[in-house]
């Protein structure tokens, strides 16, 4: 969201929900925002829920926070970006011995490490296979089932049990 966007949005709030909102950025809490931004401790927990369902304050905070994300926060495609550049050697890392620093390439170990990151993030290394399955399971309700069939199942299970145990050796 545009700087003017969000003055617009802060033009909107008292100085006190103003406050409010900052406090509620950098904190995260209702409570301590509210009583940073000098509400009574007594009713801050009551005033910080109800300031942060009031719309203009929402906006604001939430504008503020899109803002910051964008500029602080990587997006994927920044951190790919990044894992193929140490991959292909063109980052170089900066190591102060002595009062000397140098810039060093990427180590093979790094490189690596960067290859394995962007393998995991295309499934190319992975020994499960994803498969999809469609068609319908039929349920039966044993309780209806007659006894002769109940055992035949029992039957059939237990011998599956013992063949497996007899193979199993």
């Amino acid at each position: 969201m545009s700087d003017i966007n969000i003055t617009v949005l802060r033009n909107a709030l008292t100085p006190k929900q103003l406050k409010f909102a900052d406090e509620y950025i950098k904190s995260g809490n209702g409570t301590d925002a509210a009583i940073r931004a000098g509400y009574s401790k007594r009713t801050a927990k009551s005033i910080g829920s109800e300031n942060l369902d009031k719309e203009p304050i929402k906006k604001y905070i939430q504008a503020v926070m899109a803002d910051m994300s964008d500029e602080k926060i990587a997006s994927a495609e920044d951190v790919m970006k990044f894992l193929s550049r140490v991959l292909y050697g063109q980052e170089q890392d900066t190591i102060g011995t002595g009062g000397e620093v140098f810039s060093v390439d990427a180590s093979i170990k790094d490189r690596l490490k960067a290859a394995e990151l962007i393998g995991k993030k295309y499934a190319m290394f992975t020994d499960k296979k994803e498969t999809t399955v469609s068609g319908s399971i039929e349920l039966q309700n044993l309780n209806k089932l007659p006894a002769d069939k109940l055992e035949a199942l029992a039957d059939a299970k237990q011998k599956k049990k013992f063949d497996y145990k007899q193979t199993d050796d």
